[in-house]
């Protein structure tokens, strides 16, 4: 079964890539790291506030059968950016 069929035409789905080599960053190919997200914005990231470091949120809701929402499942989580500067 593809994906086409497994979406159908009620969502679609975005994937996170990656270069498979370093020439493979110039010849465009890539390796798809994540496929079925169902959002196309996975990062943010918070810019440091007084008194605390920076952060990126990640957020990846996955679905592989969009028309049901009871199948989609998620993975949330702040990471802390040691290395920014505290305000």
């Amino acid at each position: 079964m593809n994906k086409e069929s497994l979406l159908g035409s009620a969502k679609s789905s975005a994937k996170i890539n990656r270069p498979g080599t370093a020439s493979a960053v110039t010849a465009g190919s890539a390796v798809a790291v994540a496929d079925y997200l169902t959002a196309s914005t996975p990062f943010t990231y918070y810019i440091p506030a007084t008194g605390t470091l920076g952060r990126l949120r990640v957020d990846i809701p996955v679905n592989l059968n969009p028309p049901d929402a009871s199948t989609e499942w998620r993975l949330q989580d702040d990471i802390v950016l040691r290395n920014t500067i505290r305000l």
